[in-house]
């Protein structure tokens, strides 16, 4: 019990002093940040906001440099580089942990659980809760992103054969585009191209924010074919070709791993409840007979 109440009152006087202690440059933070749709947080880091920014605050000056490239990169990936910065993100995966413990604490001194195996928990749900939900971002965006891919080249394709250029290509599809995570990653290179980025600066930039195979192939052709002047519709034609093919082998490949996803509930649940209808009555009858 009093091991409870300590871990308990550490995290609350934790979080009490990184708020009080940046609780200005939280202020500021609070006015000037605003979620924009496809680029908002967590919740947690959300409900959060007032712990977590000053300790970021307090993170951010001792932050070395190579972790932080590795942290915005990875942020980029997801799509939330501009929703977060690096020392944010980390102050709250270092931030979950001991709010996660200090309730394990607290759920064990109310229910009289054993305090270590709960804090244990806490501490390991708060520490892998973070990283697991940036991978998985990570990876819906990139399926979103593969699964677009094909019909914005085809788009893309027709309007530079019809005459249009690069720039004025995109901004069609942009235009007609419902809203997604390639939608936005092209608006955005066509606003660096328009602020007077260069097209293969700005297509270099779009292929390191998006770190993605399929897409670290169309701006290298893109590129060669601007370097060397030749026409934009063959390669983009050829692209588009590629990436339906390879979106038609992805959905092949997902129907021939469906019936192996299938045994474990087939075995799990159906079978036992078709089992219990078939013997129910046969056993309600031997057990008459006897």
């Amino acid at each position: 019990m009093n091991l409870s109440l300590l871990l308990i009152s550490s995290g609350f006087a934790s979080a009490t002093v990184c708020a009080v202690s940046g609780v200005p440059h939280a202020a500021a933070l609070l006015r000037t940040r605003e979620w924009r749709h496809g680029e908002r947080p967590p919740m947690m880091l959300r409900l959060c906001g007032p712990l977590v920014r000053p300790m970021a605050h307090l993170i951010g000056p001792r932050l070395p440099p190579a972790w932080r490239e590795r942290l915005l990169r990875r942020l980029q990936q997801a799509e939330l580089e501009r929703a977060l910065m690096p020392e944010e993100w980390l102050a709250g995966t270092v931030l979950f942990p001991v709010l996660a413990a200090a309730l394990g604490a607290a759920v064990s001194a109310g229910t009289g659980m054993p305090t270590g195996p709960a804090v244990a928990l806490g501490l390991a749900a708060g520490a892998a809760w973070g990283p697991l939900w940036l991978r998985d971002q990570i990876a819906r965006r990139r399926r979103a992103i593969m699964r677009d891919l094909p019909v914005y080249l085809d788009v893309i394709t027709l309007a530079v054969e019809c005459g249009c250029g690069l720039t004025a290509a995109m901004a069609i599809v942009i235009e007609k585009a419902p809203s997604s995570p390639l939608r936005r990653a092209l608006e955005r290179w066509l606003h660096e191209v328009r602020t007077g980025r260069a097209r293969a600066d700005a297509l270099r930039a779009l292929d390191a924010r998006l770190d993605m195979p399929a897409i670290s192939a169309l701006t290298a052709a893109l590129i060669q074919a601007e370097s060397c002047g030749a026409s934009l519709g063959p390669t983009l034609r050829a692209q588009a070709g590629q990436r339906a093919q390879e979106r038609f082998a992805r959905a092949e490949k997902l129907a021939m791993e469906a019936p192996l996803k299938l045994l474990a509930p087939l075995i799990l649940c159906i079978f036992p409840c078709t089992f219990i209808v078939l013997g129910f009555p046969v056993a309600v009858r031997l057990l008459q007979g006897m």
